[in-house]
C-alpha cells in the first residue's frame, strides 16, 4: 500500500525548482527574425530585356541581388549588370545559365534578343548547318561574313564568341533561309569570290594597261597587298571588293580620267612618245635613263611596250621633258638675241 506524503512532495517539488534555476542561468535561448522589407518587382512585358527579366523574378521570389550572387559564386556587381545593362556582346553566358536555373525560371524568359539566345544557349552549330545547307564552302562562307576562315571555324566549333555585329550579319541570312523555300545566295560579293577574282584583277590591269603599283594606287591599298591577293595569300574583303566594282563600273561607262598619267598609259603611245623625244632632240636611250635615275634596260623595255611606265618614272619623265624644253627655249631665245 503506497503512503502519500505531503513532506516528499515538497521535496521533490522543490528540487525541481532548484534545478531549473541553476540551468536557466548556463542554457540561454536566442531567437532572431530578420525582417526584409518588401520590394515591389519592376514591371515587364514582351519587349522587356532579358536583364529586366531576370530582375522582375528575383523580386518577386523576395530573392537578393547579392543572395543570388553568392549562391552562384560570382560579385555583385557582375550581378547588378546583368540586370541592368544591354550589352552588344555579351562575355559570360554560363553565368546567365546559372541565375536562370536558380531562379527556376527558363519557361518564363521571353528571348527577344536573339543574338543573347543564341550565345547563352550556345547554338553554333547552326552556322555549320546553314553553310552545308547553303553549299557555301567554309572559306568563301567566312569572306561573306568578311572575317577569315580561321575564326569562321572558331565559330562552328564554340572555341570563340561571335559578335553581335557578326551575328546579325549571320541572322539575316538565317532569316533569308527560313523565308525562301531553297535558299539562294545572291550577294555579289560572294558571287565575285567564286569566280576567281584574281583573274578579274589581272584582267583589269590588262585592260588598262597599268601596273600592279598604279592598280594598287587606285585600290587605295599598298602594292604589296595587292600581289598578295592575286597570289592568294590573303582574302579579298568585302570593302575590297566594293572598291574594285566601282572601278569596273567606271572602265565599263567609259568614264575618261582627269589624271594625265591615267590618259597617258591608256593611249597606248608609251613606246612611239618616248622614241619621238629621244629623236627629235637626238639623245641617246643611255642618256635618258641617266638623267632619269633608272637603269638602261628598263627605259628599253618601255620602248619595247614590255612594261607600262609607274606613276613615278612617268613623272619623272614629264618633269625632265618639260625642263629640258624649257632651257633649249632659253637657249634658243639667247642665241637670237646676239
Amino acid at each position: 500500500m503506497r503512503r502519500k506524503c505531503n513532506t516528499h512532495i515538497k521535496e521533490i517539488k522543490d528540487a525541481f525548482e532548484n534545478t531549473f534555476n541553476n540551468l536557466k542561468n548556463i542554457i540561454k535561448l536566442e531567437y532572431s527574425f530578420e525582417i526584409k522589407d518588401y520590394i515591389e518587382p519592376i514591371e515587364i512585358n514582351d519587349n522587356s530585356s532579358v536583364g529586366d527579366q531576370i530582375k522582375h523574378y528575383r523580386q518577386l521570389k523576395g530573392v537578393q541581388q547579392k543572395d543570388v550572387a553568392k549562391h552562384i559564386d560570382i560579385d555583385r556587381y557582375t550581378m547588378y549588370q546583368i540586370e541592368n545593362k544591354n550589352y552588344k556582346q555579351i562575355y559570360y553566358p554560363e553565368t546567365i545559365r546559372k541565375i536562370i536555373d536558380y531562379l527556376e525560371i527558363e519557361d518564363k524568359i521571353i528571348w527577344n534578343d536573339p543574338y543573347l539566345k543564341f550565345i547563352v544557349y550556345d547554338e553554333y552549330e547552326k552556322i555549320k548547318e546553314f553553310r552545308l545547307k547553303a553549299d557555301i564552302p567554309q572559306k568563301d562562307f567566312a569572306n561573306l561574313l568578311d572575317v577569315e576562315a580561321s575564326t569562321l571555324r572558331k565559330w562552328e566549333t564554340g572555341e570563340s564568341k561571335m559578335s553581335r555585329k557578326n551575328f546579325e550579319k549571320f541572322n539575316n541570312l538565317l532569316l533569308e533561309q527560313e523565308n525562301s523555300k531553297k535558299f539562294k545566295c545572291d550577294d555579289s560579293y560572294l558571287n565575285f569570290i567564286k569566280n576567281n577574282p584574281k583573274k578579274q584583277f589581272k584582267d583589269y590591269i590588262k585592260n588598262e594597261c597599268i601596273n600592279i603599283e598604279e592598280f594598287a594606287r587606285r585600290m587605295d591599298r599598298h602594292p604589296t597587298t595587292i600581289l598578295n591577293m592575286i597570289n592568294g595569300k590573303t582574302t579579298i574583303t568585302r570593302k575590297q571588293y566594293y572598291k574594285f566594282e566601282e572601278l569596273l563600273n567606271n572602265q565599263k561607262l567609259g568614264i575618261i580620267s582627269s589624271d594625265p598619267y591615267i590618259n597617258f598609259v591608256k593611249s597606248n603611245k608609251q613606246s612611239k612618245f618616248i622614241l619621238n623625244f629621244i629623236k627629235k632632240n637626238k639623245m641617246s636611250r643611255a642618256e635618258l635613263s641617266r638623267q632619269l635615275g633608272i637603269g638602261r634596260c628598263t627605259v628599253e623595255r618601255w620602248i619595247r611596250n614590255e612594261i607600262v611606265i609607274s606613276r613615278s618614272n612617268y613623272e619623272k619623265l614629264m618633269d625632265f621633258i618639260n625642263s629640258y624644253e624649257q632651257k633649249k627655249e632659253s637657249t634658243n631665245d639667247t642665241c637670237s638675241m646676239h
